[in-house]
């Protein structure tokens, strides 16, 4: 498992110059940007040779224009905070509006919009950053970083938050899969099973009520593989918020989600510690050029999370953290390779 890193040009931002770091072992190529500790490419080895499975732009400069998240780091919170405000201890924060009325991964100035401090060791980046006090509206100064290890056909994301007063604390990666390779067209015949029995419904604003239900009869149940394109279009007033899949799923094991495609035979395993994973199915993507073009459902994301708007119920596992407690989230993305896969027979694909 020989990692090789190499440093890159990634552009330009606010007059600071941008890097890339790209690891490479025997089975994958990864970039990653200081730059909002973006996953810029994720390249796995087919016998065919190597296949980029990640839709995104070519440079920093392109990346800035859209809010979209391709491969960023998301933090405090990933995700949606109703009303954006929350209540802790008493004392009652305020956070962005940027979602209508609501905050969705943390404001306008998240994480992926920032530089990061980049340590390179022999086989993993760390890259860090101080969140101060209040900063996005959230209590305590927050040292954060993030570590990236290619492990063999692994990527393996280890986050670590230290604050100096209780805060939420729940981070994910943002990267948008099509296995079919990027810019092949939309991700309709890629293949997709979630290990959920529940997910957490949503209001009209996508805003989960703080209850479960069950996936079962539904035009969200992946416990069996289906084509993702399979019920996108369906008749169901939950996807219709959302112009697609933007749902919360209620995790049973580490083992989150398995995707694959029949083009190229790669598949993907997602694994993680946080108790829920958002499966987005690309629903606002626009037309644009990045490093292919793209456009509505081009990508998918499976975003390990804590449940959204956690800091609103008390039934939701709390994403908060002690002072001075080194609290550590992880997230690993396997692939593997097999040509014999078959898919479902599905309508309206």
């Amino acid at each position: 498992n020989r990692i090789m890193i190499k440093i890159l040009d990634f552009g330009r931002f606010k007059g600071r110059r941008v890097t890339l770091y790209t690891m490479e072992n025997d089975y994958l190529r990864v970039g990653i940007s200081d730059f909002g500790a973006i996953i810029q490419f994720i390249k796995v080895k087919t016998p065919n040779g190597f296949v980029d499975v990640t839709v995104g732009t070519k440079d920093c400069s392109d990346y800035v224009k859209f809010y979209e998240h391709f491969g960023g780091t998301i933090g405090r919170v990933a995700n949606r905070v109703g009303g954006a405000e929350f209540s802790l201890d008493g004392n009652l924060y305020h956070l962005d509006k940027n979602n209508g009325k609501n905050n969705l991964h943390s404001g306008f100035n998240c994480y992926d919009r920032r530089f990061f401090n980049t340590k390179v060791s022999e086989d993993k980046l760390t890259m860090t950053l101080v969140s101060p006090d209040l900063d996005q509206g959230y209590p305590g100064r927050l040292d954060f970083s993030v570590e990236y290890e290619l492990a063999g056909d692994s990527i393996d994301i280890k986050y670590y938050g230290k604050s100096d007063a209780k805060t939420p604390f729940a981070p994910t990666n943002h990267t948008y899969f099509n296995l079919d390779g990027e810019g092949s067209g939309p991700i309709y015949q890629n293949m997709l099973k979630i290990y959920a029995d529940e997910y957490t419904p949503v209001d009209c604003e996508l805003i989960p009520t703080g209850d479960r239900a069950t996936v079962m009869g539904t035009a969200l149940d992946f416990s069996e593989f289906k084509p993702i394109g399979c019920d996108i279009f369906t008749d169901c007033p939950t996807l219709k918020f959302a112009n697609g899949f933007d749902h919360n799923f209620v995790g049973k094991s580490s083992h989150l989600a398995t995707a694959y495609s029949i083009k190229t035979g790669i598949i993907l395993d997602v694994y993680s510690d946080m108790p829920g994973i958002q499966f987005y199915s690309g629903n606002f993507m626009v037309e644009f050029d990045g490093k292919s073009h793209y456009g509505q459902h081009y990508g998918f994301c499976l975003e390990p999370q804590f449940f959204p708007n956690a800091l609103n119920f008390k039934d939701f596992t709390s994403p908060v953290i002690e002072p001075g407690e080194v609290a550590t989230r992880y997230i690993t993305y396997k692939f593997s390779f097999n040509k014999g896969l078959k898919q479902k027979a599905a309508e309206n694909v």
